[in-house]
């Protein structure tokens, strides 16, 4: 397995603003350009995306909604996929993972004899626009993997399955939770 990611940078070709640097961020130009020479250098039997796009994009100069944003990372994301395909014979996308809108592990210590304070509503969770499994819809030969009722099982997504909590933070999954889908 190589793992090819840069913090900030969508697997997408659209221009992003960095609120850290407060600019276009343009270092994610050269990181895809890199991560795709690297890719096909490997020749995969397979390719994985995935990646939450919640960025504003950068068009003109000018900082856009993450609403406005969406569409253009869509299609970004739409010619990714079809260069990834160009480079493998196999690309899946992982759907975007439910975002429970606080940091969890902060809610889990606070709330142990309560774990359920700590449940986000399944249709606030995924409340963002899915930009990747509509890209994947897109794209001929590309395959959607939805693990979201591993996540939200029912009208909730728990904070903790299983005995293992299932974030880190507001949003990245811990790496415990992460090894238990590997019998999925």
């Amino acid at each position: 397995l190589v793992v090819l990611t840069k913090s900030g940078c969508p697997p997408s070709y659209a221009q992003v603003y960095n609120a850290a640097l407060k600019r276009e961020y343009t270092e994610c130009d050269e990181w895809r350009v890199d991560a795709l020479a690297r890719i096909e250098q490997e020749n995969p039997a397979l390719v994985i995306t995935t990646g939450r796009a919640y960025y504003n994009v950068m068009k003109d100069g000018k900082r856009l909604s993450q609403a406005e944003s969406a569409p253009l990372l869509e299609e970004g994301y739409v010619s990714m996929l079809e260069d990834l395909l160009d480079r493998s014979d196999r690309v899946v996308v992982l759907r975007d993972n439910p975002k429970p809108g606080m940091d969890v592990a902060d809610c889990v210590s606070a709330s142990l004899d309560r774990l359920t304070d700590c449940a986000a509503p399944r249709e606030k969770a995924l409340s963002f626009t899915p930009v990747g499994a509509r890209a994947a819809e897109q794209v001929e030969d590309v395959e959607l993997v939805d693990l979201t009722p591993v996540f939200c099982p029912e009208d909730t997504c728990p904070a903790v399955i299983g005995d293992v909590l299932v974030y880190r933070d507001h949003g990245h999954l811990t790496s415990t939770f992460a090894s238990t889908l590997t019998g999925i």
